[in-house]
């Protein structure tokens, strides 16, 4: 009863904002830009409507936090991670398996507060509020909306149309480091296309956008894919004997987190490639061999190895003896009682009883059978299924209260945030402007590790992962909002959207962290 209340009465309150804007600011000119009272209303707004979203509770999921503490005390192992969060293990060690970045940002507040006393609740409030802030900021230095009441209808489309609003009203491990990117990311796009009207201001701009964007790629590593956005756009809006000048500056920024990201890897993994989500693929849908690495492959690198062997599918390099496909049918055989051992044609007599020809054909019997494919974290034909995640994939609807809910695998882009579909309209009515195609490049290639990638983001509402590509293409769809005069028809959806993209905090507050 409660639950309904309270969408009855986020509704009734989308009204009366539609209604107001109807009434007072319809057809009104008001100035293009506007300084820091403005960003500061709208931050506090923001901040208020995301604080009420949340459910106030302390988050445990803080993956982050125990890597936070890890580096407090100069170690980049987390030995202290609980078992109800998630993590891969490499020689010995215990690793949280999420790329950096956030825990990076908790490095100030943690020096203070300790990792363990932050709240990421109110971490991914604050960072959500000064996001609608800076994407404000981005769409005044890309001329993007007439004025102030465009430019305020596209950001309430951007922070609470679309998922970004449950990312950051939730704000647990999985959807922080979302938020968290989108913040860097906006305030590295911000420095970036901004106008500077001295050399010095122009220099530690760039050097500071790209700084953030190198901590950006280090909250989500597939943000690395849209560096060619602020290539291109110093090369279409800078002087051409600025080119050189400014794009180092942004490399030598964007290498100081690259260059930590880069010598983290080669400390846990023995590559500057980060290796997190191969082993956690490895382990979530091959544990037989994932557990049988832990215990019996000795140190990191021959466990990287025998990693990517089985990724190969090279099973003579994955056990080049008879002795390691012995010890591997005797391990199964141990564990057959397992929940995780679904491996077939495991041989009823013991492993150290069969003959060299027995264990060759019972081993080729098991991984031929079990383990036709292993493949990394990103697969071709994992395409089909996350397409479908981001276009068609619907809530379920049911006869009994709740009636309409969302599915634990998400909820589509077209179901959440429809108005998206508004980024086709500045493919005809500025298809002469190459920074529309700069845009939209942007938005498919970084969507990419997405759409190619082995879950599409589990249990969520709306798609977590869009998250990586939609920072451009809400770029894109709002030149198609803006294109012509803003119309109250134009609020209106916008306002659908959000209160689609309310009700998804909303749900989980009162049934899914409650069930």
């Amino acid at each position: 009863m409660i639950y309904w209340l309270v969408m009855l009465l986020c509704l009734l309150i989308l009204m009366l904002v539609w209604i107001a804007d109807y009434v007072f600011l319809r057809g009104q000119k008001l100035p293009r830009f506007a300084g820091w009272k403005l960003d500061a209303l709208l931050f506090a707004v923001s901040w208020g409507i995301l604080f009420a979203l949340n459910n106030h509770e302390f988050v445990v999921y803080n993956n982050y936090s125990y890597l936070t503490d890890s580096l407090l005390h100069g170690r980049l192992d987390t030995p202290t991670l609980p078992g109800y969060l998630e993590s891969i293990e490499l020689g010995g060690k215990t690793y949280m398996h999420f790329a950096p970045g956030v825990s990076l940002l908790l490095l100030p507040i943690a020096a203070v507060t300790g990792a363990q006393a932050i709240h990421y609740a109110y971490i991914g409030i604050t960072l959500g509020a000064a996001n609608a802030v800076l994407f404000r900021r981005v769409l005044q230095n890309l001329r993007i909306g007439r004025n102030i009441r465009e430019q305020l209808w596209c950001t309430v489309f951007a922070i609470f149309g679309t998922v970004h609003c449950f990312c950051a009203a939730v704000a647990h491990s999985w959807f922080i480091g979302h938020v968290a990117s989108w913040t860097l990311l906006y305030l590295s796009m911000l420095l970036a296309t901004q106008r500077y009207r001295r050399r010095a201001a122009e220099n530690a701009g760039l050097f500071f956008a790209g700084l953030s964007f190198g901590l950006c790629v280090c909250c989500r590593l597939s943000n690395l894919l849209g560096a060619g956005f602020f290539v291109a756009h110093i090369l279409l809006y800078r002087k051409k004997n600025d080119w050189i000048r400014l794009g180092l500056l942004y490399a030598v920024g964007a290498a100081v987190f690259g260059g930590f990201y880069m010598a983290l890897n080669y400390v846990r993994f023995g590559t500057i490639m980060d290796e997190s989500y191969n082993l956690t693929h490895l382990k979530d849908l091959f544990k037989p061999l994932y557990y049988y690495m832990q215990e019996n492959v000795d140190g990191a690198p021959a466990q990287m190895d025998f990693l990517h062997a089985v990724e190969r599918t090279d099973w003579d390099a994955a056990f080049p003896t008879e002795a390691e496909r012995r010890a591997f049918l005797a391990f199964l055989q141990r564990n057959l009682a397992e929940p995780w051992n679904y491996a077939a044609g495991i041989p009823y007599t013991p492993a150290e009883e069969l003959t060299a020809a027995q264990v060759d054909e019972s081993f080729r019997t098991v991984v031929t059978g079990s383990f036709p494919k292993v493949g990394g974290a990103l697969s071709l034909s994992n395409a089909p299924n996350n397409l479908r995640s981001i276009f068609l994939l619907m809530p379920k609807f049911q006869a009994e209260d709740p009636y309409v809910i969302p599915t634990l695998a998400g909820v589509s882009l077209t179901f959440c945030s429809p108005l998206l579909y508004a980024c086709v309209v500045p493919l005809w009515t500025r298809r002469n402007r190459p920074f529309t195609w700069v845009l939209l490049g942007s938005a498919v290639v970084c969507a990419v590790p997405f759409v190619l990638n082995y879950g599409n983001g589990f249990a969520q509402f709306g798609m977590r992962y869009a998250m990586d590509f939609l920072p451009y293409l809400l770029l894109l769809s709002c030149m198609g909002l803006t294109h012509r005069r803003w119309t109250s028809v134009r609020s209106a959806l916008v306002l659908l959207c959000v209160l689609v993209n309310v009700w998804g905090p909303l749900y989980w507050r009162f049934f899914y962290l409650n069930g």
